[in-house]
């Protein structure tokens, strides 16, 4: 009895949750179905923040910017940036080190051009998988990879993949 209840606290210890997640993170993405094509080196930022539902699902908004460039065949280059907000839903999967979570959502598309390509704005969806690797109880190095499939005359499907920190609270 003295031992269950010395060992209380520690188990109590380990299932701390914290309501709130925020992050910030950086990384790649593009598209390959746009004339010029941009190829998948753009460069992507993305800020993250996550309510938790229960143990395994947060609600989540991501908000994010793609910066594309490419060149067309007469030489022409082209820069674009696509801002994008995705409001969804995540659920994540208790793994051995880490978490492992799909996450869905709707978003809003902003593509900001130049001559070469028009101003456009759309709706679309967004679905992905994402890595949440803990480094204390409140710290985490999280990873995400995500199709984005839209509404947009210039491209319709986005890729984009990020590593970064989450913060807890």
């Amino acid at each position: 009895m003295a031992a269950a209840l010395w060992l209380l606290p520690a188990a109590a210890h380990g299932q701390v949750q914290y309501n709130y997640l925020v992050g910030i993170s950086a990384g790649i993405g593009g598209t390959s179905d746009a004339d010029p094509d941009p190829g998948f080196d753009g460069t992507n930022f993305q800020a993250l923040f996550g309510l938790r539902l229960d143990n395994q699902s947060y609600f989540t908004a991501r908000l994010g910017r793609l910066q594309l460039a490419a060149s067309d065949d007469s030489g022409g280059r082209f820069d674009a940036d696509l801002s994008y907000l995705i409001l969804g839903g995540e659920y994540r999967f208790a793994e051995a080190f880490y978490e492992s979570g799909l996450f869905f959502g709707l978003g809003a598309y902003d593509l900001e051009g130049d001559d070469l390509v028009a101003d456009e704005s759309g709706v679309g969806l967004a679905v992905g998988v994402t890595g949440d690797f803990e480094i204390n109880d409140r710290w985490s190095v999280i990873a995400e990879l995500a199709g984005h499939l839209v509404d947009l005359d210039y491209s319709n499907f986005f890729v984009t993949g990020n590593v970064g920190v989450g913060f807890r609270f």
